[in-house]
């Protein structure tokens, strides 16, 4: 594989979160913008090359700035193998509240699990509802119809810290995302409209309800990340849905997300008469022993529904040396 540059992406959170988008919904927000800012043509023939790995790119989930996903499943490992631990119950809980950590604060914590209960700061995700009223006797102009109750979903993203013994959580809204790419003339495109999107402060639209204001990213900047050499490195944290092609499932920790695939039209919404697609993605968060060239790990894969679309499996990997 060609030499690989890291690329971290600031983005800013403007308004509310239904979900934290994934490595999937970024590389088809990038593609759409190639395709704004070039052709579409250019733009499927950079998802062809992605596919047939002619091109290299790999994506992380929108993670909060500062932080990586903690890797529940070793932790979880680790506690059910050690003696001695008074109340694992508890420890349990704390592993599963921190879903994102201090990258070097992971590390230390990786052979010694019984740290983390007493670790800050640390990032809680949580799910919540908001309850509207639609009404719709002013929509139709029909006084005396009852107006119309639903709850939106929104997705809670909050830092946890302590202060005088007692925790502090304030909401995020700044969040990055990684990208690796090659040096091949397409990716420096595409690495170049990404810095002019930001110039332009160009609004990126990433889950649902965007009319209403949620889910909607601006870049705040996009720079290179040098890091030490770890050519050595056997173990990875996956930080974006991997698609696995080459990996030791035996040494690997993993966590699994299934999901079924349906075609999507903007008129109608997704076609609910049609079989789905069943695929099962690795997890953010899950640490990964490639098979070879860790840049092998992931894959794409061709879409049953439409043949100019790819299910986009290559996501970014973090090496761990510790």
């Amino acid at each position: 594989m060609e030499e690989i540059r890291t690329y971290k992406v600031g983005m800013k959170l403007k308004g509310r979160l239904t979900q934290l988008p994934d490595s999937q919904k970024i590389f088809g927000a990038l593609t759409y913008l190639l395709g704004e800012y070039t052709t579409s043509e250019n733009a499927g023939g950079f998802v062809a090359d992605v596919k047939e790995r002619k091109v290299f790119c790999s994506l992380s989930d929108m993670l909060p700035e500062g932080f990586l996903p903690v890797p529940q499943t070793w932790f979880l490992d680790r506690v059910d193998k050690s003696d001695g631990i008074a109340e694992p119950k508890k420890l349990y809980k704390a592993i599963k509240q921190r879903q994102y950590m201090d990258e070097n604060k992971i590390m230390q914590m990786m052979d010694n699990p019984q740290q983390i209960e007493n670790s800050y700061p640390y990032i809680s995700v949580y799910n919540s509802h908001q309850i509207h009223a639609s009404l719709e006797s002013l929509q139709y102009g029909l006084p005396g119809l009852d107006p119309e109750i639903y709850s939106v979903p929104e997705c809670i993203v909050e830092e946890v810290r302590t202060r005088d013994g007692r925790e502090e959580r304030t909401q995020v809204t700044d969040f990055c995302f990684y990208l690796g790419a090659d040096k091949g003339e397409k990716m420096e495109q595409l690495i170049q409209i990404i810095k002019k999107a930001q110039e332009q402060e160009r609004l990126f639209f990433l889950g649902a309800r965007s009319s209403q204001g949620m889910n909607t990213f601006v870049i705040k900047d996009i720079a290179a990340v040098s890091r030490k050499s770890e050519s050595n490195a056997v173990r990875y944290l996956n930080l974006g849905m991997l698609l696995p092609d080459k990996i030791d499932f035996n040494k690997s920790y993993l966590k699994i997300f299934t999901s079924e695939r349906r075609p999507f039209h903007m008129p109608g919404g997704w076609e609910k008469d049609v079989c789905g697609q069943v695929v099962s993605f690795i997890q953010q968060g899950s640490i990964i022993y490639p098979l070879g060239d860790p840049g092998s790990a992931g894959k794409c894969i061709q879409s049953v529904f439409d043949e100019n679309a790819i299910l986009f499996g290559n996501a970014f990997m973090l090496p761990m040396n510790y």
